[in-house]
C-alpha cells in the first residue's frame, strides 16, 4: 500500500530531506503534492535508516514544509513506450510536447536499463547508411555502434547530427529500424532547431497526413459521435471545453481517453473552413449544392445533415445575395443531376419523375447549429417524392415512395 508522508524535514535547493520513511529504496521515484494540488516529481538519492534524501526534478520554490506531502511510487523512473512514439516529440520526463495526444503506453521501461557484462560480441553485419560519405566510406557505422562526433563553437555540429538522424537507415528492409533522437544540456535555440528541422522533413515524408490538433487546435474540433453510452456527455462539445468541464488534465488527455475507450470510433467535426474560400468556390459555375452529410446514429451530427439546403436559400440567397433563387435551385437540382447522370431527375419536365418541393421562400428556413444540430428545417409546405406526398406542412406522411439511386 502506497503511503503519504507529511514529514518533509528540510529543503535546500533541489534537495529535500524526508523523515520516518519505510521501505524506500535508492533511485525510487516520488511525487510531492503541494497545498495547491500541484504535483512535482523527485527521486531518492540516499537512504539512511528512516531518513531519505530526494532530488527534485523541478524547482523547490513554493514548497511549504507543513502542508506538502510526499509519496514514494515503489519503482524508479519509467518511460511508457509504444509504436505510437514514432514521429512524436517528448520532454525529458517522456511527456509529449508537440501538441499531440498523450501516449497510450503498451509497456513501461526502466530508464536506467539493465547492467551488461558481455562475454562475447556478435560480428557486426547490419550496416547503417547515413548518407554522409566520410562516415559511410571511412568510418562505417553498424547497428549497436557508437559514433562520437567532436566539435567546437562555430562548427555545424547540430546540422550534422540532424542530418544523420534524418537520413540514417538500415539497408536490410527485413528488420525494423527507427531513430530515437535525444539531446542533453543543449540550449533552447538548439532544441528548437532540432524540433523544427525534424518537423519540416517529416512533413515532406508524410505530406499526405493531416494532424488537426496541430493545424487547427483542440478548440476547433467538436466531438460529434461516440459508441459507448458513458461518453455521450461529451457530444456537441469542443475538445478543450469537454476536457475542462470533466476534469481531464488537458485536451490531449481527453482525446487519448476517447481513442482508447471508443476503439478509434469517435466522430468529430473539424472547424477548418474559411468563409472566404467557401464563397469563392460557391461562385464557380460548376459548383453544386449538396448536403455531404453522414447519416450516423447520433444526436450531434454535422448541422448540414438537417439544414444544408434551407441554409443556402436563407444565407446565400436572401441574406448575402451570392445566388439568385433560380441559380441556387439549379445548383441543387438539374445541374448535379446532369453531372451524376441521373436520367429523369432534377427538372420539371413531362415524363420526368415528380420530385417537387413547394415552399414560401420567406418562411422556409434552417435551425440546425453546431451546438444543437439535430433540428429540422421548417416552412416546407409539401415534399413530393416520385409523385407522392412525403411531407405535408412540415409533417412526415406514411408514404414511402423514395428509392436508392445509383450512378
Amino acid at each position: 500500500m502506497m503511503k503519504e508522508y507529511r514529514t518533509i524535514h528540510e529543503v535546500s535547493g533541489p534537495l529535500m530531506v524526508v523523515d520516518h520513511v519505510e521501505g524506500v529504496t535508492y533511485d525510487e521515484l516520488a511525487e510531492i503534492q503541494l497545498h495547491s494540488g500541484e504535483v512535482r516529481r523527485c527521486k531518492v538519492l540516499e537512504v539512511n535508516g528512516d531518513r531519505a534524501v530526494v532530488q527534485l526534478f523541478d524547482s523547490s520554490a513554493g514548497i511549504n514544509l507543513r502542508d506538502a506531502t510526499i509519496r514514494f511510487l515503489g519503482h524508479p523512473l519509467q518511460l511508457g513506450v509504444s509504436a505510437d512514439m514514432l514521429g512524436r516529440v517528448f520532454n525529458g520526463m517522456g511527456e509529449p510536447i508537440d501538441g499531440g495526444p498523450a501516449l497510450l503506453a503498451e509497456k513501461y521501461r526502466d530508464i536506467n536499463g539493465l547492467p551488461m557484462n558481455p562475454a562475447a560480441r556478435d560480428y557486426p553485419n547490419e550496416f547503417i547508411q547515413t548518407g554522409i560519405s566520410t562516415i559511410d566510406g571511412l568510418n562505417t557505422l553498424v547497428r549497436g555502434q557508437k559514433l562520437p562526433i567532436f566539435s567546437c563553437s562555430g562548427l555545424p555540429h547540430a546540422n550534422l547530427a540532424a542530418q544523420i538522424a534524418r537520413q540514417a537507415r538500415v539497408l536490410d528492409d527485413s528488420s525494423n529500424f527507427a531513430v530515437v533522437f535525444a539531446a542533453i544540456g543543449i540550449t533552447f535555440e538548439e532544441s528548437n532547431f532540432f524540433v523544427e528541422e525534424f518537423r519540416r522533413t517529416s512533413s515532406v515524408l508524410y505530406d499526405d497526413w493531416d494532424n488537426f490538433c496541430i493545424t487547427l487546435g483542440w478548440d476547433r474540433i467538436i466531438i460529434s459521435g461516440v459508441v459507448r453510452p458513458e461518453n455521450e456527455k461529451f457530444l456537441g462539445m469542443r475538445v478543450t471545453e469537454a476536457a475542462e468541464k470533466f476534469g481531464f488534465e488537458d485536451a490531449a488527455a481527453l482525446a487519448a481517453y476517447l481513442m482508447h475507450s471508443e476503439d478509434g470510433k469517435t466522430a468529430i467535426i473539424n472547424m477548418s473552413m474559411s468563409q472566404d474560400d467557401i464563397d469563392t468556390v460557391a461562385r464557380l459555375p460548376w459548383s453544386n449544392v449538396i448536403s455531404d452529410a453522414i447519416y450516423a446514429k447520433t444526436d450531434t451530427p454535422h448541422p448540414r445533415m438537417f439544414g444544408a439546403f434551407p441554409k443556402v436559400l436563407r444565407e446565400y440567397v436572401a441574406e448575402r445575395g451570392i445566388y439568385t433563387m433560380q441559380e441556387a435551385i439549379r445548383r441543387m437540382t438539374s445541374q448535379p443531376a446532369v453531372r451524376m447522370g441521373l436520367v429523369g431527375r432534377g427538372s420539371l419536365q413531362k415524363g420526368n419523375y415528380a420530385d417537387i418541393l413547394v415552399f414560401d421562400p420567406k418562411k422556409f428556413t434552417d435551425h440546425a447549429t453546431f451546438t444543437n444540430p439535430a433540428q429540422k428545417a421548417t416552412g416546407l409546405d409539401w415534399c413530393i417524392v416520385n409523385g407522392q406526398v412525403a411531407i405535408d406542412h412540415d409533417r412526415r406522411t406514411t408514404t414511402g415512395a423514395g428509392m436508392v439511386l445509383t450512378v
